[in-house]
């Protein structure tokens, strides 16, 4: 979050000045104008409206750059079931399909196959959010694409699953959990064990992250990084345990290698003379 300040005759000097402040992401609109909680807070700003005559208001700017884009995909319902007919679907480049939900009936359905695949590659984990239209009954959903089959062989799309769910419903999914940072004890020779590469949040939909960063920077070798040590983005939670070990930073494994002995062939020879 970065602070701004707009309105004020000196406002270059305190802009350099509210850069420093910490703010606290309490306002979810992005750019939004708000004024100053009291001055009394801020001597250091005080000193510079009472020369500058001005009122100060603070922007505020929340980063969303790590919550989970939401897609939008095209669907058909579909009444062909079996595996003769999926198999029909998939060689039309086609995608079978299922929505489900609390306040829904299961429904079977088909995509385009390149359509799906254009969403999966643009996205870190396969629990993505999508607004989900179904165009033969007019219906447009919010939804979790909650699973994705794929063929053991070759990789390809065989069926999707997607789970219908509302704006203010806790969610629950899988996102990645990456090692950011240049770590001090990779550095110093140590070898970083990425122990656990998925975590299992809880939260709404609109605070669904496209991915969970843990900072290694500080790690040496022999420590190691708890779940009670990683910064959950606001309104989410796991319910993995506090002290499961994240990441290590093991001591580099030292391999002895003994010489074996080096006989001289002439020496051999005039042992049998």
């Amino acid at each position: 979050m970065v602070a701004g300040v707009g309105g004020c005759a000196n406002g270059n000097t305190i802009d350099r000045v509210a850069s420093s402040i910490k703010i606290p992401a309490l306002f979810p609109v992005r750019d939004e104008a708000y004024p100053l909680p009291g001055r009394a807070a801020f001597p250091r700003l005080e000193k510079l409206l009472s020369a500058a005559h001005s009122v100060l208001i603070i922007k505020i700017h929340i980063d969303h750059n790590n919550m989970a884009k939401q897609h939008a995909l095209t669907a058909h319902t579909r009444k062909r079931s079996g595996s003769g007919a999926l198999t029909s679907l998939r060689a039309e480049g086609l995608i079978p399909a299922v929505i489900y939900g609390k306040d829904i009936p299961s429904t079977i359905l088909r995509l385009n196959r390149k359509e799906v695949e254009t969403v999966l590659h643009h996205s870190v984990s396969e629990h993505i959010l999508v607004e989900l239209t179904i165009e033969d009954t007019k219906e447009t959903k919010l939804t979790l694409l909650q699973d994705v089959q794929h063929n053991p062989l070759n990789g390809a799309i065989l069926h999707v699953d997607f789970h219908a769910i509302r704006e203010d419903e806790m969610i629950h999914s899988t996102v990645p959990l990456e090692l950011t940072g240049d770590c001090v004890g990779a550095k110093a020779g140590g070898l970083v064990e990425h122990l656990v590469h998925k975590l299992n949040v809880v939260c709404l939909p609109k605070d669904l992250p496209d991915a969970i960063h843990l900072d290694i920077s500080n790690v040496e070798i022999g420590g190691a990084l708890h779940t009670k040590e990683l910064a959950l983005p606001p309104g989410v939670t796991t319910h993995l345990g506090a002290e499961v070990v994240l990441m290590l930073v093991a001591a580099p494994r030292v391999v002895e290698v003994v010489a074996a002995a080096v006989v001289d062939p002439k020496a051999k020879k005039k042992g049998k003379k």
